[in-house]
């Protein structure tokens, strides 16, 4: 009987980034190899197992995991943002600890497509760089995350760079219905510096030249919530509308295919707006969504403290004057992509086939 592979990683919360990234892993694994027998660790378990059609475990269940351990050969942790404490010392330690009890179980640990960091405090650091070092496989999103592993220790030589899974993630969706009219795709989350009187202010400037303004919320329900605050501080709300639902990452790539633009906070809104070749603004409230914007040569918004709607309207109105462009340079980054989601997939099988 074939051993498992287990899927870790930031699934069953009702984010579609997230749950993008693994559809697209489990996509990309069972293309090399239809019959892999994969399982997935969730915080909804039941529920993942129904809609992606593999089995599932409580990610919270540490003798259910162990157990599993003792089933399976190779744990493959990401994509996504796993491998930070800004969100807290916890989630660094839970990921970490779900290598440690693999390796104890005698299982190889690939870390797939991962964009690293940040880890701030020293503990995190020196623990994230013993962890890693016992890694059978190592692939990071970004040059960046591949600079800071080895900053922790971990060899260069084990570190490979690849694309985020979602970049070639390939679906079969229809959308939702949205309003006739030529779209404007806009995902942002609270966070400190997020004023959403400027973020309305931008969307009346758009709404004025007679662009339908879409709020997308990801992470259902928080986005949400500050999407709504946004909405009302609109003076043109007829021509807003918020997807008020938790769109599962199929409808969401489809839902983005209809925009013209997309203008996000949200890593995952850039990269599925990246893989429908959408040309995107980005909003930078962190060093991966920067990392992101840089590397698919999107106009990119900093530093979101201080920023200012006329900064942020500029921005758009160079996209919506450059489309065309903006949309080649898409088309050709996302052929590199797809060749390093590939490369990926079929390593992460050979790891499993070699046992």
């Amino acid at each position: 009987m074939k051993k498992k592979i287990v899927l870790s990683g930031y699934y069953g919360f009702d984010n579609a980034g997230d749950e993008g990234v693994m559809g697209a892993i489990i996509q990309g694994l069972k293309a090399v190899e239809p019959d892999i027998p994969l399982v997935v660790l969730s915080n909804q378990p039941e529920k993942t197992a129904r809609d992606w059609q593999v089995e599932a475990v409580n990610r919270w269940d540490y003798k259910a995991v162990w157990r599993l351990f003792g089933e399976s050969s190779v744990l493959v942790s990401g994509g996504g943002s796993l491998l930070q404490d800004v969100t807290g010392i916890k989630s660094l330690l839970y990921y970490l600890g779900i290598m440690v009890l693999a390796r104890l179980r005698h299982n190889k640990v690939a870390i797939y497509a991962q964009g690293i960091g940040p880890v701030r405090s020293r503990f995190g650091r020196r623990l994230t760089g013993l962890v890693l070092k016992k890694a059978a496989y190592i692939s990071v999103r970004d040059e960046n995350s591949a600079r800071d592993l080895a900053d922790m220790g971990v060899p260069q030589n084990k570190i490979q760079i690849t694309a985020d899974p979602c970049l070639a993630w390939q679906y079969k969706c229809a959308p939702i219905d949205l309003p006739e009219g030529t779209k404007i795709g806009i995902s942002l989350r609270k966070w400190k510096g997020a004023d959403a009187k400027i973020f309305a202010a931008v969307a009346d400037a758009l709404a004025e030249k007679g662009y339908r303004i879409i709020f997308l919320p990801f992470h259902w329900p928080q986005d949400r919530d500050f999407a709504l605050q946004v909405m009302e501080a609109m003076q043109h709300q007829d021509m807003a509308l918020l997807v008020d639902q938790c769109l599962a990452p199929q409808t969401m790539f489809a839902t983005i295919r209809q925009m013209e633009m997309m203008v996000s906070m949200r890593l995952h809104g850039l990269i599925m707006a990246a893989n429908e070749e959408v040309p995107a603004v980005a909003i930078s409230y962190d060093p991966k969504v920067t990392s992101f914007a840089h590397n698919a040569q999107m106009p990119i918004i900093e530093k979101l403290e201080g920023i200012t709607a006329e900064e942020l309207l500029a921005c758009c109105e160079d996209v919506l004057n450059s489309l065309d462009v903006k949309k080649a340079i898409l088309a050709e980054k996302k052929q590199q992509w797809q060749a390093a989601y590939e490369k990926t997939n079929r390593d992460v099988v050979n790891l499993w086939e070699k046992e």
